[in-house]
């Protein structure tokens, strides 16, 4: 029996995500204060977990093997304080790009968007 309820759900979900796909578009969800909440955790989010270790592991790849072969270009950064200087350099200037299957498959996050839109 508990099948058939959460066959039903899926079934809603499916359409409002779909209602949401066909007839907001990104700057939608960005204008409304919630979802661009959300939008913008879930891509500080994702440079975080993805991005930001690689950043990591190369500068010290980097930092080693200079400092191994005798370039001292990073022999100020003993703390380690550039490295979060670049991540934030990177981050700052990256062209977010949003991912809206957020929304399509959780179309309950999107509540906000459309109650500011019957407004």
């Amino acid at each position: 029996m508990n099948e058939n309820i959460d066959n039903i759900d899926l079934e809603h979900y499916s359409k409002e995500g779909e209602f949401l796909e066909e007839y907001y578009k990104l700057n939608d969800f960005l204008a409304c204060k919630e979802t661009n909440q959300l939008l913008e955790y879930e891509h500080y989010n994702n440079y975080e977990n993805q991005i930001e270790p690689q950043i990591i592991e190369l500068y010290e790849f980097f930092k080693k093997n200079l400092d191994n072969n005798g370039i001292r270009i990073f022999n100020k950064d003993n703390g380690g304080s550039a490295i979060g200087e670049l991540v934030s350099l990177i981050y700052n200037n990256l062209n977010k790009n949003y991912d809206l299957t957020l929304f399509y498959q959780n179309p309950e996050l999107a509540q906000s968007l459309l109650e500011m839109d019957k407004k």
